[in-house]
């Protein structure tokens, strides 16, 4: 994902720069990052509460919604298996793993 980022960032921003160029801006910006988490007084666990809350939707939520509302709209068929199988997914995984790793990362983070 990260990959497709610097390449339209770079197209955008740099439209004719070299390819050394390029490099070293990615090169200062992985050094800008580790130093913001060698700096940053527990990063790892603000990682935690960001990963908990992101994952959980990006991963089970999101996805298997926008398959619910293709299936809705006809652009896919769903059997009533699927569909069930979907709904538990958010709400099982989504939801409540996703709350409770976020908890979990919060209190991790606030000790």
């Amino acid at each position: 994902v990260l990959f497709v980022v610097f390449i339209s960032l770079e197209s955008m921003c740099y439209p004719r720069a070299q390819k050394t160029t390029l490099r070293a801006a990615r090169a200062s910006l992985i050094l800008l990052a580790c130093l913001i988490a060698a700096l940053v007084p527990h990063f790892g666990d603000f990682l935690a509460v960001l990963g908990g809350a992101g994952n959980s939707l990006g991963i089970y939520v999101l996805t298997h919604l926008s398959l619910l509302r293709q299936g809705s709209l006809g652009v896919l068929t769903l059997s009533p298996v699927r569909k069930v199988a979907s709904w538990i997914v958010i709400v099982v995984f989504g939801v409540l793993l996703g709350i409770l790793s976020t908890v979990i990362s919060l209190q991790q983070l606030l000790q």
